[in-house]
């Protein structure tokens, strides 16, 4: 009986000997020089990448940590990948193999702007280009991981990422992150990043969401995309990128604040435009060929006149705008709906009266705009007020071919008899008149006089003497909205700013 017990305890401790040799033995395997690089150059291969590895880790008999995990293009010898640590999890069950993998303390490089279409091909395809169902990877978690991608036109770094990207039984994955800076500018909240994708052979990234809080415009690095440096205003809200097979969109849509509209609007038709900008962008789109969607509410100020209305021939400095807009609808190169009020001042007259016909009116002139409406390019309501004001230091006056075309117009029979022949320039006390456009048809009103209905108060002998009345009748200026809108269908991008080098040259080109 002895003798057997003392053979069971030396066949177990033979066993436990034999076991914990065996471990140590797999785990001095697993840390060998010869083992790192059989696991380096089967990782190369599988990711057509180079890879390197510091050291490797035993866990368990189902984990292993990886140490200072670096992959390189082949191509150009480019590091795009650096991770602290990588710790390989089996997670397999009876029949059903699964794995996962967390990644830790790390950067990762998507691109960079000496890139060509194979380097990004060759990054897509070795991060991506894997069927991960198949091999059973079931989730990959990012903690503190910089995710980088730089391009000629765009540029992210997205630092402190941490969340996971789960794949799915049909072979789709979704990524969920949250990362703490953005190109450098630290947020008050983290920041959003949800993106639905396609692992394989060909890799599509189908949505991919940012939801950011307030974080300053000039960290989105958007620069070349908008055509020069933007420095002012601050953007909240959401950026989605879509892909659909090689067609991709970008959709924009959050709030903007304290923005300089030149900065955003270089590459705009007739842009970059002047002014200030606080917005709410309900939808915006960007796609190959443009900005192609566009709806926002909100306030715009300083807007200059003549960059606004080209077509009317007003210099570029004759006045100034604030708008209101309660809703507008850009589509297509189309202005599909635009709701809005505002006011505009130090509108030349002189200018303003060439709209009107032949003579001239000096000083400036103040309008209020109490609502207006367009709906496909197409001015069809609108309340405006406008109220002239002499020059500075000198009486404002009128001339006599500008007075007897207004009065033939509005009142149908000339005035000017009733004046002195000799008068060229009548001085004008006081000058103002409200517009009522309702579809195709204008009422003229006037703004002053006993009645309210006086248009044009001229200074006669010392006496102020009321020239032009309201006129009764409605005017049909469906005609002239009609041509307006054809002339603004063909202008193009290219056209209006070669028009703009040209007046801001001192030419006088016209459209």
């Amino acid at each position: 009986m002895l003798r057997h017990r003392r053979i069971l305890l030396i066949v177990c401790c033979l066993m436990v000997v034999g076991s914990i040799s065996a471990t140590l033995a797999y785990a001095y395997r697993l840390r060998s020089s010869g083992y790192r690089e059989l696991v380096q150059a089967r990782l190369s291969d599988k990711l057509r990448m180079r890879v390197s590895l510091g050291s490797i880790e035993p866990l368990s008999l189902r984990a292993r940590r990886f140490h200072d995990v670096r992959l390189r293009l082949p191509r150009r010898d480019v590091e795009v990948f650096r991770c602290g640590q990588a710790v390989w999890h089996d997670e397999s069950t009876s029949g059903a193999p699964g794995f996962s993998l967390d990644l830790r303390d790390g950067w990762m490089l998507a691109g960079t702007d000496e890139w060509d279409r194979d380097d990004y091909r060759a990054m897509l395809l070795g991060g991506l280009g894997h069927d991960f169902a198949a091999l059973g990877i079931k989730r990959i978690t990012l903690d503190d991981i910089d995710l980088q991608w730089s391009h000629p036109r765009f540029a992210l770094m997205s630092e402190g990422c941490s969340g996971d990207i789960v794949f799915r039984g049909d072979g789709t994955a979704r990524a969920t992150l949250a990362a703490d800076r953005l190109n450098g500018a630290p947020v008050d909240e983290p920041i959003s990043i949800v993106a639905d994708l396609t692992p394989g052979q060909a890799p599509q990234f189908h949505h991919v969401v940012l939801k950011l809080p307030e974080i300053p415009i000039a960290a989105l690095k958007l620069d070349a995309l908008v055509g020069g440096a933007v420095t002012r205003g601050s953007f909240t809200g959401q950026l989605a990128f879509r892909q659909r097979g090689t067609s991709w969109s970008v959709g924009i849509d959050g709030r903007v604040r304290n923005a300089e509209l030149r900065e955003l609007s270089a590459a705009l038709p007739g842009g970059p435009y002047d002014g200030g900008l606080d917005i709410q962008v309900d939808e915006a789109t960007i796609d190959q060929s443009g900005l192609r969607d566009l709806r926002f509410s909100g306030r715009l100020d300083g807007l200059s006149v003549g960059q606004l209305v080209p077509m009317f021939g007003l210099p570029p400095q004759a006045g100034t705008v604030a708008l209101r807009v309660h809703q507008a609808a850009y589509q297509s190169g189309r202005i599909t709906y635009l709701s809005a009020e505002g006011s505009a001042g130090g509108l030349s007259l002189t200018d303003l009266s060439t709209l009107i016909g032949r003579g001239k009116i000096t000083g400036t002139a103040d309008v209020t705009i109490e609502s207006m409406m367009v709906v496909d390019d197409r001015l069809t309501l609108a309340a405006v007020t406008i109220a002239a004001t002499p020059p500075a230091g000198a009486a404002g006056t009128i001339d006599r071919v500008m007075l007897q075309n207004a009065s033939q117009r509005l009142l149908g029979f000339d005035v000017t008899p009733m004046l002195p022949e000799s008068t060229e320039f009548i001085e004008y006390e006081k000058l103002g008149v409200r517009l009522d456009l309702n579809g195709g048809a204008l009422r003229v009103h006037g703004t002053h006089g006993d009645d309210g209905r006086t248009i044009l108060t001229v200074n006669l002998f010392g006496r102020p003497l009321g020239v032009i009345k309201e006129p009764k009748r409605s005017f049909d200026v469906s005609g002239y909205l009609d041509a307006m809108t054809r002339r603004v269908g063909t202008y193009d991008a290219d056209q209006l700013r070669e028009w703009w080098r040209a007046r801001e040259a001192g030419g006088d080109e016209g459209m």
